[in-house]
């Protein structure tokens, strides 16, 4: 194949994923093209389907997949600015989030975040926009590594930042704002803020405006005392669950839920769900998540005392070829896991965040 095959190929690969829907299998097929197009070292198209490769891995929530392609974008425009200035744009888009994707990963060091950040800015900058990205990546990162001080003052500076081109749609913002809430523990303004992405008024492109926000919710809801609400939007959000762009983090969450109202039959069967992707996952913090929702609902169906049949990957290390597993012993293997991964964590943040407070968040 010579070079123009070559890039036609992958061209045609490019708009060829443009019709598919966000998935593992469009994932795979734009990663297709980013490899022929390395293959003929055509720059150019190699640039633009790794920039549509960390658009795809960002909407599939494959945060490994989205830092590496977008590092080497990144790194080509700093080199030659000109050369891809064709998709400066998207280059500033798909910036946003990257910053909260690195810090899903402990050996991610906060220097190396707070470097990234530094060179959005002054993209950013150049390009004349506005800051509300920076400032609104700050607050995902700080409320990632709960810095609760860092988190003040980067709301503070995002919510008084001018809106542009770049800014996010409301249904997002929403969304960020509803987390910075709940983690200072202002409930009421949570719920209030909430209002118009529970009831359809806003909505993100992306498709799952509703279930980012009940995941936020359901907690809180419980802490307040309002089960029935909390249950009702749980029961609403549920089927949404197989959707490709649901994440571990948001089936912890759920499964939370339903181990706390006692239906173990529904959350046995969200656990058995995602329990193949948790094994391999996107992020450590995800899985870190989806762990403790795991641990929960395991000492839960250990009071039984008994066995229980479950449908587990034949890569869990603890497969068992009768199908039959104690849940105490699965419940242990998950706290040793979590706890080796909280380690990490809170050594990277500097603080015991992960320790002392992410835990929390799966017991009701």
């Amino acid at each position: 194949m010579n070079q123009t095959d070559a890039a036609e190929s992958a061209d045609r690969l490019l708009r060829s994923a443009r019709w598919m829907p966000n998935s593992d299998a469009k994932l795979q097929l734009v990663e297709r093209a980013v490899r022929l197009a390395d293959a003929e070292n055509d720059e150019e198209l190699a640039f633009d389907a790794r920039l549509v490769l960390t658009e795809t891995a960002a909407m599939t929530l494959d945060s490994n997949k989205r830092i590496v392609s977008f590092a080497w974008c990144l790194n080509r425009f700093e080199q030659e600015p000109d050369r891809f200035a064709r998709g400066a744009y998207s280059l500033m888009w798909w910036f946003k989030g990257v910053g909260e994707d690195m810090a899903r990963f402990p050996r991610i060091s906060r220097e190396e975040i707070e470097q990234v950040h530094t060179r959005m800015e002054r993209i950013y900058q150049q390009h004349d926009y506005g800051l509300r990205p920076v400032y609104a990546s700050l607050l995902d990162v700080a409320l990632m590594v709960g810095d609760k001080p860092a988190a003040d003052s980067h709301y503070e500076a995002w919510k008084s930042e001018r809106k542009d081109g770049m800014n996010d749609c409301p249904a997002c913002e929403t969304n960020r704002a509803l987390e910075y809430l709940v983690l200072r523990e202002k409930h009421k303004a949570a719920f209030r803020k909430a209002a118009p992405n529970l009831d359809g008024r806003q909505q993100c492109g992306s498709g799952d405006t509703f279930q980012r926000t009940v995941v936020q919710l359901l907690r809180p809801l419980v802490l307040d005392g309002d089960d029935q609400q909390a249950d009702e939007l749980q029961q609403r959000a549920h089927g949404q669950l197989r959707r490709p762009t649901v994440n571990l983090c948001q089936a912890a969450v759920h499964m939370a839920h339903l181990t706390h109202r006692d239906d173990r039959v529904k959350a046995l069967r969200v656990f058995e769900r995602f329990l193949p992707r948790a094994l391999d996952p996107p992020a450590p913090d995800q899985q870190l998540r989806f762990y403790l929702a795991s641990e929960v609902l395991m000492r839960r169906l250990a009071t039984t005392g008994r066995s229980r049949k479950m449908r587990l990957p034949r890569s869990f290390p603890l497969y068992d070829e009768s199908g039959s597993y104690r849940p105490a012993e699965l419940a242990d293997w998950f706290e040793a896991e979590s706890r080796q991964l909280i380690q990490q964590f809170d050594r990277r943040n500097g603080n015991d965040f992960y320790s002392r407070e992410v835990p929390k968040q799966y017991v009701y």
